[in-house]
């Protein structure tokens, strides 16, 4: 599995259109860039206000899946190298497959 992830890096920003961003239909800008100005063609997308902190937040969440997947996995190794043998490893094993799942979705192999 590569941990490599083909996507503009982080980190982003949710850039409110106006000067309400509480408005119901609040329009946000998803950019690399935090001072760039709505206008500036250099956004990655947009998103309604209930999206954009969650899609701004994508790189930080892929970032620290990575981290806990490897986390989980040197346990299990240090624990159980070569089967399963209490709930708790059988539950860590479906949490990594889980994160994997995940992982993949976001660097597009799925």
């Amino acid at each position: 599995m590569s941990d490599k992830l083909r996507a503009t890096p982080g980190p982003w920003y949710a850039i409110p259109k106006g000067s309400n961003p509480e408005e119901a239909c609040a329009m946000y800008r998803i950019d690399n860039r935090q001072d760039a100005p709505w206008e500036n063609f250099g956004q990655i997308a947009y998103a309604h206000k209930d999206d954009a902190h969650l899609i701004a937040a994508a790189p930080d969440l892929y970032d620290a899946l990575i981290d806990a997947r490897d986390t989980i996995a040197t346990a299990l190794r240090a624990n159980a190298p070569d089967y399963f043998s209490t709930p708790d490893e059988i539950c860590g094993h479906l949490t990594i497959k889980h994160i994997d799942t995940a992982l993949a979705k976001a660097r597009g192999d799925q």
